[in-house]
């Protein structure tokens, strides 16, 4: 059985589909997820709709591979490696995408193409933030959330409850992480965030972007 990836709080309607297997392992979603990021602009939605043929993924970290592929009226994003797939994609751990390998000079074109699929421009850091809001703030134990952009000193305040749990980061890491393109744990794990809270509101955030992430 296939499923539509989540569209992006916010995108507009319509635009080509991103359809994965709703048994979907954990690497298949984030290519999904990466891939529908593109649906917030005009410019991501046309690239998608010109996708022709089929490109592997692969994990920098892991075995895990994965499929992208035209079918009609979209992508579908598949487990495993085809054997006719003439290029390979790489995704590193912060989730930047680099061209592996390409048997030719049309397969690299679509390789490369990929590789800006998966990582899109995307709309301020301040809009994602309201997205990433609406995907996680029923999550249990979710604490309201204070994110400072070190770069500039502004700030979002998102969530009502007491004793908000806060983010400090430069405007492309917040971005990162709102948009679900990085985990939060590696991001603070990497020096990327200063952080204020308890471990239980850690906790919980990790949770969060995990499930804008993967869609979980």
């Amino acid at each position: 059985m296939t499923v539509d990836a989540v569209v992006p709080p916010g995108a507009p309607p319509g635009g080509a589909a991103i359809r994965r297997a709703a048994d979907a392992t954990p690497f298949v979603r984030l290519v999904s997820h990466l891939l529908s990021l593109n649906l917030w602009s005009e410019n991501g939605r046309a690239v998608l709709a010109d996708f022709d043929g089929a490109v592997g993924v692969r994990s920098a970290g892991s075995p895990q591979k994965a499929t992208v592929r035209a079918v009609d009226g979209g992508l579908g994003v598949e487990h495993g490696l085809t054997a006719a797939t003439g290029a390979v994609v790489e995704i590193g751990p912060a989730g930047r995408a680099r061209v592996f390998t390409a048997t030719s000079a049309e397969h690299r074109d679509r390789a490369e193409r990929t590789v800006r699929l998966l990582d899109p421009a995307l709309p301020p850091w301040q809009d994602l933030a309201l997205f990433f809001w609406s995907a996680v703030r029923e999550l249990r134990g979710m604490p309201s959330l204070r994110l400072v952009d070190t770069g500039t000193g502004e700030e979002v305040s998102l969530g009502g409850t007491p004793d908000p749990y806060e983010i400090h980061g430069d405007a492309e890491a917040l971005t990162r992480l709102l948009a679900g393109q990085e985990f939060f744990a590696d991001t603070v794990f990497a020096g990327g965030f200063r952080i204020l809270g308890t471990f239980s509101q850690f906790s919980v955030v990790c949770g969060a972007s995990m499930r804008v992430m993967w869609d979980v």
